[in-house]
């Protein structure tokens, strides 16, 4: 990413240059105005990621605004254990369309990554609250019988 050249405009110019909806487009300057924070990414050479891991948005970027230009189809190509941070902003359209931009920590860029992030294959699914209950239910339920078991019986 060109963190050598910081974005120089506002946060909407990127957005509407990149084509995103009116609204779109002012729900997230309102919210980087405010310093609203939907979450926040990680930008690697293997990809953007949410912090929890939950959310994978890929490689690619939509469009980036750095310096005073709006670049299209890029890719992020970090040296290997190179990490940022961003915050990422994440607004649902009138259409029901969710459309998602980060602004970097380190160069203010505002990039556009698309649609919502996919979970990651290969994050390890914890049980919902209600399957831990199960989980415990049984156990409860081995641990008593297996009790009842081994108590002496008549032969």
């Amino acid at each position: 990413m060109p963190d050598g050249n910081p974005y120089r405009g506002a946060v909407e110019q990127a957005l509407s240059a990149a084509q995103l909806p009116a609204e779109v487009v002012r729900e997230i300057g309102e919210r980087a105005a405010r310093g609203w924070v939907r979450d926040q990414v990680e930008i690697s050479r293997t990809g953007i990621r949410t912090l929890d891991h939950r959310g994978y948005f890929g490689k690619n970027v939509l469009a980036m605004g750095f310096g005073n230009k709006l670049c299209f189809g890029m890719q992020v190509d970090f040296e290997p254990g190179h990490i940022e941070y961003a915050i990422l902003y994440e607004i649902t359209d009138e259409r029901g369309q969710t459309d998602t931009a980060m602004v970097p920590c380190v160069c203010q860029n505002v990039a556009v990554l698309g649609e919502r992030a996919e979970e990651e294959e290969d994050t390890p699914k914890l049980p919902e609250p209600a399957s831990w209950a199960l989980v415990v239910l049984v156990l409860a339920a081995l641990a008593w019988a297996c009790r009842r078991g081994t108590g002496a019986r008549p032969r």
